[in-house]
């Protein structure tokens, strides 16, 4: 069968009419002339979207190959953005860091093993990417829960080791509420990062069954006489 019209074939002949038109009743060409000139533009345009149609389409956010295995073939948006993923990995591994000293001036015990759970998980989703050579989540994991947390947490050890009476219900719905919602956050982003590896497993496990019940019903028919 042949090749179906792609839309890059109804541009080209579209433009090779358009051509067509001015060259005869625009500039008053001789219209055999006219037709092969339009012709010539119509196959020039259909090879240029030949050459584009062969070129491999890659996503926008490839995995992170880095060090690991190389960027072959990626184009400059992609290496832009496995730049920009790298440095937001750095930096929520410097915002755990700053993290980690401010939770050791926290006085509250509770508070202080609350924050030690926070950066456990956070150590674990940390240890996850690099594993799996994937940071593509390290931008949301630090602009959107470490910087905040961050930012929070130095203003909750200033304010709390100055024993500012007008700051004590704030300090304690840090405590109680902000603090929680935090670590509920972390977990959850953990458990989301392994999602796709999760249903990959279950995926697996299934056609591993339904593997293992065909075997089984082969042997059957081979012991029946």
């Amino acid at each position: 069968m042949g090749r179906q019209d792609a839309p890059g074939d109804l541009l080209a002949g579209g433009a090779a009419a358009a051509v067509l038109v001015v060259l005869v009743f625009v500039l008053r060409l001789n219209p055999i002339l006219a037709v092969l000139l339009s012709l010539a533009v119509f196959g020039g345009l259909s090879l240029l979207s030949l050459a584009g149609a062969a070129l491999p389409r890659s996503r926008r956010r490839r995995r992170w190959q880095g060090p690991f295995g190389g960027s072959g073939g990626a184009n400059r948006d992609e290496i832009a953005d496995q730049a920009s993923d790298e440095a937001a990995y750095e930096a929520a591994r410097l915002d755990a860091a700053a993290i980690g000293a401010l939770a050791a001036q926290v006085a509250n015990p509770a508070t202080r093993a609350q924050l030690d759970r926070i950066l456990e998980r956070t150590g674990q989703i940390l240890a996850a990417m690099r594993a799996d050579e994937d940071v593509t989540e390290a931008p949301v994991l630090d602009s959107l829960i470490l910087e905040p947390l961050r930012a929070l947490l130095t203003t909750y050890v200033r304010i709390s080791a100055r024993d500012i009476r007008g700051a004590k219900d704030l300090l304690v719905k840090i405590e109680d509420v902000d603090l929680p919602r935090i670590e509920q956050a972390v977990t959850e982003f953990y458990e989301r990062l392994h999602q796709r590896q999760v249903i990959d497993l279950a995926t697996l496990s299934d056609m591993l069954e339904i593997n293992l019940e065909s075997a089984r019903a082969t042997m059957r028919r081979r012991k029946t006489p």
